[in-house]
């Protein structure tokens, strides 16, 4: 319930003119999350019919380490667990289904290849009411990944743009937005998108390094720029502090900026007005004459 499942080819290699090894991959898209990869060969006979013989894997070469190598006796007994369920739609009102789904539970949590992280572990807790220590996670690679300062990921970034003819302020401004992002967990905008959104696009000359904001129209409360497709990174700090300064002095500020470039994370302006006591809308629009 309220999980969207898929099961897909994901590997096919011919090892011999009868025997073709494939690697099927069951998984969650909805939470994201692999389940289960079988690793296998399909067994071609004389005729055109192809046999499928699914057996657990016997090695983790060429497997990510999100796979779950269950044993045998593991997926059997998860495969009865999901049966009890399938078959028992009120079943967590019935003592003898409780007590079946319990004990296959405790002993799915001692199985070899018991996935801590399983579902069904939160199904037996919230449904059956089934109190028990899930098993162990796993040491995954990542774990031993090394940890990068946020400093160091900052100077590197503030270098590249530095390298690419950003003047020294504004690379100190482009690599403070982009590292606020890492900092509030928002992956998708911080170091990781220093190279495919910001260096590549100067490569291929679709934003420039340096050029001037030029104010096109100005009013005590208001101001159209112009960024002259810039690095939105330091434009767009450029013009939430004007809004702020006009704000500070005239009770309102509103900036609008037209050929910029992408600013990163939203939140990074908000944080520049509230943090100097005033709150702030932001509007983004963006269209190709």
């Amino acid at each position: 319930k309220n999980h969207t499942s898929a099961i897909v080819l994901t590997s096919l290699s011919t090892v011999s003119a009868t025997t073709t090894t494939i690697i099927i991959t069951a998984f969650l898209t909805s939470p994201p999350r692999t389940i289960l990869k079988i690793r296998t060969p399909i067994t071609k006979t004389s005729s055109t019919t192809t046999t499928l013989s699914l057996s657990t894997p016997t090695s983790t070469a060429n497997i990510s380490s999100s796979t779950i190598i269950m044993s045998a006796s593991a997926q059997q007994l998860r495969t009865d667990l999901l049966k009890i369920i399938g078959e028992n739609p009120g079943g967590h009102q019935d003592a003898k289904v409780r007590a079946s789904f319990a004990s296959k539970l405790q002993a799915y949590s001692k199985a070899d290849g018991a996935d801590a992280s399983d579902v069904i572990f939160a199904i037996g807790k919230s449904v059956f009411g089934v109190e028990l220590d899930s098993p162990t996670p796993a040491k995954k690679a990542t774990d031993d990944l090394p940890i990068v300062d946020f400093d160091y990921m900052k100077q590197f970034m503030k270098q590249v743009f530095l390298s690419y003819g950003v003047s020294p302020d504004r690379a100190e401004t482009c690599s403070d937005v982009l590292i606020e992002a890492d900092k509030r967990g928002i992956d998708s905008h911080g170091l990781g998108r220093l190279k495919p959104i910001y260096c590549d696009r100067m490569d291929n000359g679709i934003l420039w390094p340096d050029r001037p904001i030029d104010i096109v129209t100005e009013s005590e409360t208001t101001a159209l720029v112009d960024g002259n497709l810039g690095l939105g990174l330091y434009i767009g700090p450029h013009c939430m502090q004007m809004a702020i300064d006009k704000a500070k002095k005239y009770g309102v500020g509103f900036v609008a900026c037209r050929n910029s470039t992408h600013y990163g994370i939203a939140g990074y302006y908000a944080t520049m007005a509230t943090e100097q006591g005033w709150y702030v809308t932001l509007y983004v629009l963006s269209f190709f004459a």
